[in-house]
């Protein structure tokens, strides 16, 4: 009903002070199983808002990774990364799918997904990633922590396949400790996603040295 005669972002800054004041989570999944856009939008945003307190919509928000729309596919992802564990196999494969998407902002997020997604869960998910063309492999691979696999990462950075400059990002963090000399060299890309995603983290990590 608050949709109604109300714009999709005020309605969802006024759901999300109804969560804080204790509206149930669980109730916003009639936003992501309703047959309008606009409530799917808002939905998809409170539960990447709400992070790991969403973890009670994943089964209604899963369908939505296959969305048309490339900020719902956003949305999702991020609530993926904040509640792994509570999405099935098959809805982790398909998040892991998006690192083959067409859209630069949905590709920048998935690489950071895969990066920073448990090892176990990036294995679970990656069986059903490898039946949509984003066969993850490789990065599996690599292994929990990569620190000894750095010129792989390298090579993998600079290769002719995009599917392999992708993973190649991701698996930059997971690399314990973070390599900033790798790390920039994935910001001077020419792949326009991973220079995103490199400058993002790069920015991130210089924000908490301050």
């Amino acid at each position: 009903e608050l949709l109604r005669g109300t714009a999709p972002q005020d309605a969802g800054y006024e759901l999300l002070r109804e969560v804080f004041a204790g509206y149930p989570i669980a109730n916003l999944a009639a936003l992501l199983t309703s047959d309008r856009l606009d409530a799917v939008r808002v939905g998809a945003w409170l539960a990447s808002e709400l992070g790991a307190s969403s973890s009670v919509l994943a089964s209604s928000l899963s369908p939505h990774l296959q969305s048309n729309d490339p900020a719902i596919r956003v949305h999702a992802i991020e609530s993926v990364m904040a509640n792994a564990s509570a999405y099935d196999d098959e809805s982790l494969g398909a998040a892991l799918c998006l690192i083959a998407d067409d859209d630069v902002r949905v590709i920048k997020h998935a690489i950071r997904l895969l990066g920073v997604l448990s090892y176990e869960d990036l294995v679970r998910g990656g069986q059903t990633a490898i039946g949509c063309g984003a066969d993850p492999t490789w990065l599996i691979d690599l292994g929990d922590n990569p620190a000894t696999r750095k010129s792989e990462i390298a090579a993998g950075l600079s290769s002719q396949n995009e599917l392999r400059r992708r993973h190649a990002a991701a698996a930059l963090l997971r690399v314990v400790p973070l390599d900033l000399e790798l790390m920039a060299d994935a910001a001077s890309s020419l792949d326009e996603a991973i220079r995103l995603f490199a400058e993002l983290e790069i920015r991130v990590r210089h924000a908490r040295q301050r």
